[in-house]
């Protein structure tokens, strides 16, 4: 059915996925662009840009450590993800913050070709600073990356310092250009809240059907991926542990917010999007995605004609 479509990866895929991407962003921020000056018109472009290099991180991330078989599948869901959540990519803090994230772990997957440790560790530990910097409740994504210096290599404590050595390396670059230019740099504050029930509870029922159906369908591959990869043998098997960790954090970011805008579901796209690519292309359940793709169709077009 849809999914049939993308099971094996087409070059074409990715010029469709750029125009609706595209497509989305110019129609979730049309009445800006109308009513706008010109520093206005620069943060949307800003954000358009952080939008695009976000699609490229994606595809090449998922290429380069071969996290699906050869499919567009994770790329579609991303798409899927953001057409559920148009309002996750308005925010350019967020939409930046999630850049450098995903700049972060594309340096901690490839910890699996078993080169370079401490180089790439000292990397991420660099952009994770910054998009904490962007967005404090990035921050959460530092889980993951201290099971990874945990499972991957047998001298941690080494590792751990090469994490942080590049954020205070960044610290002190900033605060020498503050003192040598009179810079007074934005401080980093944090607002982190218990789970926040009062987002569950504020929302409107169509919002609330698509985020359950969400997390239903990013929990029952988390299930299947669980069983066939982390729990065996399988040569992916850290790979996946991580971007379990990942999905973790980045649910710990959505109901930790005081936002009650889903702009932090975009942290969630990326982990869930592999996870769900390597349940759908299992053949023998792939209609279940079916299935899914076409509820979740049919709530984004029930919340569209009951909230718009």
């Amino acid at each position: 059915m849809i999914t049939s479509f993308f099971k094996v990866s087409k070059p074409y895929h990715y010029i469709l996925f750029l125009l609706f991407v595209t497509f989305i962003f110019f129609y979730q921020s049309y009445h800006e662009i109308y009513a706008v000056d010109t520093v206005g018109f620069l943060e949307i472009f800003l954000k358009f840009l952080s939008l695009l290099i976000t699609l490229f991180f994606v595809v090449f991330i998922i290429t380069k450590n071969n996290l699906t078989q050869n499919n567009s599948f994770a790329a579609f869901y991303f798409c899927l993800f953001i057409f559920l959540f148009p309002q996750s990519i308005t925010k350019s803090e967020v939409l930046i913050s999630n850049m450098f994230i995903l700049l972060s772990f594309r340096r901690i997957l490839s910890l699996s070709r078993k080169t370079n440790f401490k180089k790439k560790y000292f990397d991420a530990g660099i952009w994770l600073f910054l998009a904490t910097f962007f967005y404090p409740l990035s921050l959460f994504f530092i889980l993951p990356i201290l099971i990874g210096i945990i499972t991957w290599k047998t001298d941690a404590l080494s590792n751990f310092f090469a994490l942080i050595l590049g954020p205070i390396m960044l610290l002190c670059l900033i605060k020498l250009v503050n003192v040598i230019f009179n810079i007074s740099m934005p401080a980093i504050v944090y607002e982190v809240k218990m789970i926040n029930y009062e987002f569950i509870s504020s929302v409107n029922f169509g919002l609330k059907a698509i985020t359950l159906v969400f997390i239903s369908f990013v929990a029952l591959s988390i299930l299947m991926i669980i069983k066939q990869t982390i729990l065996k043998n399988n040569q992916k098997k850290i790979l996946f542990s991580v971007l379990f960790l990942m999905s973790l954090s980045s649910f710990a970011i959505i109901f930790t917010s005081t936002n009650y805008v889903p702009y932090n579901f975009l942290f969630s796209f990326f982990p869930a999007a592999v996870i769900v690519a390597n349940f759908t292309q299992n053949k023998k359940i792939s209609w279940i995605s079916d299935i899914f793709i076409l509820i979740i169709i049919g709530v984004y077009i029930y919340n569209f004609i009951n909230y718009n």
